[in-house]
């Protein structure tokens, strides 16, 4: 008979395993709900799972974006598949025909006409996979200018508030500029309005001034004729009178000479000063 104890550790154990394989079921539960997201693209596969927490914020546009790039593969495999029948679709129907050509030329005019009109299956199949080719072809066309407009549309939208963003204080800074500008220049005329009051005021008029320039230049004018005059005929006369009453030498004539030049010397720093 097992004792109390051994129960109560195999019941444990038990309970362990239990609990361990709920987890595991539920661990790989969750790895098929994750894969089976990212086959239909809904959402974008992850290396790891802080990974996927630090980039949860963008996966709306990997979700988009997957999404769009999976139609589109999509779309061109089905167009491949689809073109490639309707290469095979083509192959078979010319082979057709030349066989009913050649079976009619041979006369089996039964099996020509069968021939042929197996090939007319053929060719609305054939029809149908090329229409159907087509249709493809103008989808994933429409896909890609979609893809095209998205991405035009985002960079546009990102350019928009980097203009906005970098001019927002643009209008308000060129209006404080201009004001501050204005202010200088009141502030300027305003000071040469304060230093025109330091200037002396004009008393006099000025037609005045000029008749009183005007005498003090016809006065000195006089006065230097007057003096002129008196300090240099009279006095140069009398002197050569003076001498003349006397020897003529040619020391004293010498001496003559050049006292009458010291004397017109003399008369002319008058006159000028």
């Amino acid at each position: 008979m097992a004792s109390p104890v051994l129960i109560e550790a195999d019941t444990l154990l038990l309970r362990k395993r239990e609990t361990l394989t709920a987890r595991q079921h539920e661990v790989l539960l969750v790895e098929r709900r994750v894969s089976q997201m990212s086959e239909t693209g809904e959402i974008a596969p992850r290396g790891c799972g802080i990974c996927s927490f630090i980039f949860s914020r963008r996966s709306g546009e990997n979700v988009s974006a997957l999404r769009n790039a999976t139609a589109a593969a999509k779309l061109n495999q089905t167009g491949d598949a689809v073109r490639a029948r309707v290469q095979t679709l083509q192959t078979r129907l010319d082979s057709m025909r030349a066989q009913a050509k050649v079976l009619y030329e041979e006369h089996r005019k039964v099996d020509a006409i069968a021939m042929l009109r197996r090939s007319k299956a053929i060719e609305k199949q054939l029809n149908v996979a090329q229409t159907t080719a087509d249709a493809l072809d103008v989808q994933i066309l429409m896909l890609e200018e979609a893809s095209l407009q998205r991405e035009v549309s985002a960079a546009l939208g990102a350019s928009v508030k980097a203009v906005k963003k970098k001019t927002k204080t643009l209008l308000k800074d060129t209006e404080n500029a201009v004001d501050g500008a204005a202010d200088v220049r009141d502030l300027n005329e305003d000071l040469q309005g304060a230093f025109e009051g330091l200037r002396p005021v004009a008393d006099t008029d000025e037609d005045d001034l000029l008749a009183e320039l005007d005498e003090l230049i016809t006065s000195t004018t006089a006065v230097s004729e007057s003096a002129s005059v008196d300090t240099t005929v009279p006095y140069k006369h009398e002197i050569v009178t003076s001498v003349a009453a006397y020897p003529e030498t040619p020391m004293d004539r010498v001496k003559v000479e050049n006292m009458g030049v010291k004397r017109e010397e003399r008369a002319q720093l008058l006159a000028t000063g």
